[in-house]
């Protein structure tokens, strides 16, 4: 089961195909076909319901959570309460939220004019609001019977075009600046992973850090085949960061995106979900903490 902040996320699509599975269908269009899982992913999606507003109708967790309810009862239907139960406790969930909450909320000015959630919170008061949030979702999805846990990380939101284009950013760094409270929420994220674990013994939770990763890349590209790790593939405007791909005529797009980091305005290339797939998956700590996602399917 799948939920997770955007519909273009590669990294599910990739994992189900590394390890021979199929794609788990889309909620909205899943039909009967539910008994493999099933993705609630939305375009823009964010742990709070305002987050990713800008870009029209969209699905957030808290309603993410709702249509699994609405799972959950179908497969009652179908298995009985037993048989529901003994599937939901082997599935797999995985989460990819708090980007959108970010980039397209709480940072989504040029920094010299505050953003209205930032002239509500501080940082530390806007990470508390979201993972306070997160947290009662994961705990009304344990209600229901989820008991396999993958919760990832943000990655290094300061160094997406689209921040580094509004901004103002140079050629070649990140907005540190960003990227700083993005590793305050990680840390705050992963204690309230080990404190969900602690909550509840008949459940396994694991933190993935990719954060860690696309910071890596960033440092040594040349180790992973990559040539340029600060613009899009495709967009516009400085570092193509800005949202045109989409846009008829409207945009730039590389030669050889496999030797980008990024693909557009704020999306990887379909080289790094790769590499991420294989990170996640066989990685161990720190990338994976304390499970990778094999070790965390196969728990019992």
């Amino acid at each position: 089961m799948a939920m997770a902040r955007d519909s273009r996320d590669s990294t599910l699509s990739n994992q189900t195909e590394y390890i021979g599975l199929p794609t788990p269908p889309p909620f909205l269009s899943a039909g009967n076909n539910i008994l493999q899982g099933v993705c609630f992913a939305s375009g823009s999606a964010g742990i709070l319901n305002s987050s990713g507003n800008i870009y029209g109708e969209h699905i957030p967790l808290t309603k993410q959570v709702t249509y699994f309810a609405n799972v959950r009862q179908e497969l009652q239907a179908r298995l009985g309460e037993e048989g529901t139960k003994d599937l939901l406790g082997k599935s797999l969930f995985y989460f990819n939220f708090g980007s959108n909450d970010y980039v397209t909320n709480y940072f989504l000015t040029n920094g010299r004019v505050p953003s209205l959630l930032q002239a509500q919170y501080t940082p530390s008061q806007f990470q508390d609001l979201l993972l306070s949030n997160f947290a009662l979702r994961i705990e009304e999805l344990y209600a229901m019977g989820a008991r396999k846990m993958a919760i990832f990380g943000l990655s290094a939101l300061g160094c997406l075009p689209f921040q580094r284009l509004i901004r103002n950013g140079s050629p070649t760094t990140c907005v540190e600046s960003i990227n700083e409270i993005v590793r305050s929420y990680n840390v705050a994220l992963l204690n309230h992973v080990h404190a969900l674990q602690a909550a509840h013994p008949d459940a396994v939770f694991t933190y993935l850090d990719s954060y860690r990763l696309i910071d890596s890349i960033i440092r040594q590209p040349s180790a992973y085949g990559l040539e340029n790790v600060y613009a899009g593939c495709c967009g516009s405007g400085r570092f193509n960061g800005l949202p045109t791909c989409s846009v008829p005529r409207s945009y730039n797009v590389c030669e050889d995106a496999s030797k980008y980091l990024f693909w557009d305005f704020v999306h990887p290339t379909s080289k790094i979900y790769k590499l991420a797939t294989a990170k996640f998956w066989t990685g161990s700590y720190p990338d994976a903490i304390p499970y990778n996602l094999r070790e965390l399917a196969l728990a019992s």
